[in-house]
């Protein structure tokens, strides 16, 4: 289990530059769980460990 408490938390618009993607395709990562992240008040906001998790889950697939 990953210890969120001293991971880096992206905002929206942060995760989507990291990948370099769409605020589209961003939308449907999330909303499909293939990235975790959860909302903090009226925005996203997405762990670091979980953008990893889903580039190692693609890249062994």
């Amino acid at each position: 289990m990953n210890d969120y408490k001293s991971d880096e938390l992206y905002t929206f618009d942060e995760y989507c530059e990291v990948l370099g993607i769409g605020a589209n395709l961003g939308r449907h990562l999330l909303k499909t769980g293939q990235v975790k992240g959860f909302f903090l008040g009226r925005s996203w906001r997405i762990p670091k460990s979980s953008i990893e998790e889903m580039i190692l889950d693609k890249i062994k697939n």
